[in-house]
């Protein structure tokens, strides 16, 4: 068995989805079933948290944005709504590729048009979940 290489390293910012910003301090080995398991201990302002070093594809994690993506992700906020199609299939295919690839700019994209979605229709339970699981506005 392979061990997958960490995008992350000790001292990076991440950015958890329901623990928010913090620093990876240091890696210690912790206990998941019977192994011992090389994990980031993430230092948060009220607290720790852990995930596995190899764990690099946990959709939860990011690292943090810079200034430049986060000014383009407002930009995208700002924009007119891109012509949404109402099939969906073709949809909730948006949702699961934007949630996948967890970039800042087409998570504004999708939080824009189902903003404005939600406005004109009411959402099926996969685009309001999608809305909320991405605005943080409801636990998942």
């Amino acid at each position: 068995m392979t061990e997958s290489v960490s995008p992350y390293s000790v001292g990076d910012w991440i950015v958890h989805h329901s623990y928010g910003v913090g620093q990876i301090k240091v890696i210690e080995e912790k206990s998941i079933g019977e192994n011992l398991v090389p994990c980031f201990r993430v230092n948060l302002k009220n607290g720790d948290y852990w995930f596995p070093r190899n764990g690099s594809d946990n959709p939860r994690i990011r690292p943090l944005a810079s200034q430049d993506i986060l000014h383009r992700a407002q930009k995208e906020l700002q924009k007119p709504v891109r012509d949404l199609v109402p099939d969906k299939a073709l949809m909730k295919s948006r949702i699961a590729e934007v949630r996948a690839s967890g970039d800042l700019i087409t998570t504004s994209q999708l939080v824009r048009d189902l903003t404005i979605l939600r406005a004109q229709r009411n959402l099926n339970y996969t685009e309001e979940n999608a809305l909320s699981f991405f605005t943080g506005c409801c636990a998942m």
